[in-house]
C-alpha cells in the first residue's frame, strides 16, 4: 500500500497471480507491474460470505484498470509470500484471514488499529506531532495523504 500507493479496496482485490511480467524491449530488461481492476475471477452466483459484516473490496469505478509499475523486490516479495505464507485458500485473494477466507476491509482496518496500539510510546507520540494522529489508517498510507500530513493539512 505505502509503496504502490494502494487503496485499501485495491489491496484487498488483488489476486494471487497479481503480479505481470514482460521483456521491455526499448530498456532492455523485464519489468513488472500489477493490474488493480474487479476481480476477474469474480463468481456473481457464489454464496454469501459466513461473516455477515464482510463487504466486498471495490474500486471507484468497476471498468478501470489501474496498472502499476512494481520494482523487482515486490515482485518477488509478493511470489515468496504467495508460494510461502498464503497457503492453499479456495479463493484466488492474495490476502486471507486467519481462517482462509478473503480478507475483509474490514479486517484490514482492525489489523491497523491493532498495530497501532502495538507502536512503541516514542513513535506514537511522533505520529501525534506530525500528523495530529495516533494511529496508522490504510488511507494514511496514500501517497497524497502523506504529503498533505506533511504539510500539517
Amino acid at each position: 500500500m505505502l509503496h504502490q500507493g494502494l487503496r485499501r479496496g485495491e489491496l484487498l482485490l488483488l489476486t494471487a497471480d497479481c503480479v505481470r511480467s514482460g521483456f521491455d524491449k526499448k530498456r532492455q530488461m523485464l519489468r513488472h507491474w500489477i493490474n488493480v481492476r474487479q476481480d476477474e475471477y469474480e463468481d456473481d452466483d457464489a454464496d454469501e460470505p459466513i461473516d455477515p459484516m464482510y463487504s466486498k473490496p471495490s474500486i471507484n469505478t468497476v471498468h478501470s484498470v489501474r496498472q502499476i509499475p512494481v520494482s523487482p523486490v515486490t515482485a518477488q516479495l509478493v511470489q515468496t509470500y504467495v508460494e510461502n505464507y498464503r497457503g492453499r485458500p479456495s479463493h484466488p485473494s492474495l490476502l486471507n484471514s486467519y481462517i482462509g477466507n478473503p480478507l475483509a476491509t474490514e479486517s484490514l482496518t482492525r489489523a491497523f488499529c491493532k498495530a497501532s496500539h502495538a507502536l512503541p510510546f516514542a513513535v506514537r507520540q511522533e505520529l501525534i506531532d506530525r500528523c495530529n494522529k495516533d494511529s496508522i489508517t490504510p488511507h494514511a498510507l496514500r501517497p497524497f495523504n502523506r504529503v498533505e500530513n506533511q504539510r500539517g493539512s
